[in-house]
């Protein structure tokens, strides 16, 4: 199970700093994903997220969306950014289960196949 911590501090590393809204609902998500086992569907998690935060759901797909754009362009700390979520475009739900597969991983706890 991933930590809160681990998951902020590779945001912080990639250069997602608190200040984005986009910040708390990505950790939010990546719980949510860990949680399910990696198994969800894009919907249900900004769904989740919104119910938690007290949000609309179009509102946490749209931060996410924006903080992930923002890093991606910035390239503030590009490996990181690589290691990560990858610098080419990609869906939400992409980059969020990149994010999660790789923590998950470094953190001894994923069954890749």
């Amino acid at each position: 199970m991933l930590k809160k911590e681990v998951i902020q501090g590779a945001l912080m590393q990639m250069g997602i700093t608190p200040n984005y809204k986009g910040f708390v609902y990505i950790v939010e998500g990546v719980l949510y994903i860990d949680f399910n086992s990696g198994n969800y569907i894009v919907s249900d998690l900004y769904k989740t997220v919104a119910q938690k935060c007290n949000t609309h759901d179009r509102r946490v797909e749209r931060s996410i969306r924006y903080a992930l754009y923002c890093i991606r362009k910035q390239a503030a700390n590009s490996e990181a950014i690589q290691k990560y979520i990858g610098v080419e475009h990609a869906s939400n739900g992409k980059s969020l289960s990149r994010f999660h597969l790789i923590l998950s991983w470094e953190q001894g706890g994923c069954d890749a196949e």
